[in-house]
């Protein structure tokens, strides 16, 4: 018997090679800190090296420009450089304050840098230590070389920033009191050779300061108001009189004139107040000096601020009246306001006084000479005639 044909497969077999598997693996997306979206991209290197030095010009807190986050600024004075850095971790603050008032060092590990490599940046990962005494050999030093040019201030920081300045004071204003806070201020006119800006010093730098003299200024503050920069002295500021000069022959004095000009006080003379547009008693919150907004009982008081309930007698009563009044010259009112210390001046016990009592006490006010500033309408005195 014949043997069976084999059938031949129609179907061809096919050959599976498996697929081989590939030795690279891409990158992921990376998630990454709110602090690192503000930036934008940051590097992701890791930092092996730790840093060590003295903080320097310290900034307030500040709000990223998406309003989504809060932040610090400083300067890191290491043990051959001055970096900067920023810190988007609240809670490290108080240590970098306590460094920046008692010039002790900090120990930061775990930081990043941004992508450029010029700043570095602390947050919640970050480690933020006071070393050892045998980690560093190196005392703090003020930073002489970091001067901030005036046209630098004004065309390229923001308010809030901290800055250092070198120049000569040309020209002082009267002191006076900054409203409702009753601080003692005088404003004054700071320039170099490249640029004027406004300058606000505060209750204890006041008689630091003598007007033609040069000055180093540390830890000056940006500030704006009417639309324009100044420097304010803070509590850290240090005011150091220079021996050498400064170049301001490319300041021309009508820009000196032009700045002081809206500073300086109108002073007018009136038979009374025309009109009280309104008068506000509150309390001061004793901590922040703030604006109580809401009284949360009669005994105890809560700021919306800085967040401290206290008992209402430790809170100072302030008073704030809107008035007209009427420029015989031009035939116009005028509306200007009245802080604490002007109106307390013009009726006694002020500040115990119900709201419609006090207008009543301020409209039956006689002939005045009245100092305001013509662009606030800030009254700074009140003489009766």
């Amino acid at each position: 018997m014949s043997s069976p044909l084999k059938r031949k497969s129609s179907v061809k077999e096919k050959k599976i090679t498996p697929k081989k598997r590939e030795d690279t693996v891409t990158e992921g997306n990376l998630s990454r800190s709110a602090s690192q979206n503000t930036q934008g991209q940051v590097s992701r290197k890791k930092e092996s090296k730790r840093l060590i030095g003295y903080v320097h010009n310290l900034s307030p807190k500040k709000r990223n420009k998406k309003d989504t986050l809060d932040y610090l600024t400083l300067t890191l004075q290491t043990e051959d450089t001055y970096q900067d850095v920023l810190c988007y971790s609240m809670a490290k603050r108080p240590l970098l304050m306590t460094s920046m008032t008692s010039r002790t060092p900090i120990k930061v590990d775990h930081f990043a840098k941004t992508t450029d490599g010029s700043k570095v940046i602390i947050n919640d990962m970050t480690s933020v230590a006071v070393p050892n005494q045998t980690e560093y050999s190196f005392q703090y030093t003020e930073q002489e070389d970091n001067i901030t040019f005036i046209s630098t201030v004004i065309q390229g920081h923001d308010p809030l920033d901290i800055v250092n300045v070198r120049g000569k004071v040309v020209k002082l204003l009267p002191e006076t009191t900054a409203g409702r806070i009753t601080k003692r201020l005088r404003k004054g006119a700071f320039v170099d050779r490249t640029g004027v800006i406004l300058l606000h010093l505060w209750e204890q730098n006041i008689g630091e300061v003598e007007e033609g003299k040069v000055y180093t200024i540390t830890s000056a503050r940006v500030g704006i108001w009417n639309g324009h920069k100044y420097l304010g002295t803070t509590r850290q500021s240090v005011i150091t009189v220079c021996s050498g000069a400064v170049d301001v022959s490319d300041i021309h004095p009508d820009e000196i004139d032009q700045l002081l000009s809206s500073e300086r006080d109108t002073v007018i003379e009136v038979e009374n107040f025309d009109a009280i547009e309104s008068v506000t008693i509150y309390k001061e919150c004793d901590r922040c000096s703030k604006r109580i907004i809401q009284a949360s009982s009669i005994a105890f008081l809560h700021c919306d601020q800085c967040g401290r309930s206290t008992r209402t007698s430790s809170c100072k009563t302030n008073v704030c009246a809107k008035v007209l009044v009427k420029d015989s010259e031009k035939g116009k009112n005028i509306p200007i306001t009245l802080f604490n210390d002007v109106i307390g001046d013009l009726v006694q016990e002020s500040n115990t006084m119900d709201s419609r009592v006090l207008a009543e006490q301020l409209l039956m006010l006689g002939r005045m000479s009245i100092s305001f500033n013509s662009s606030t309408g800030v009254v700074s005195k009140v003489t009766l005639l």
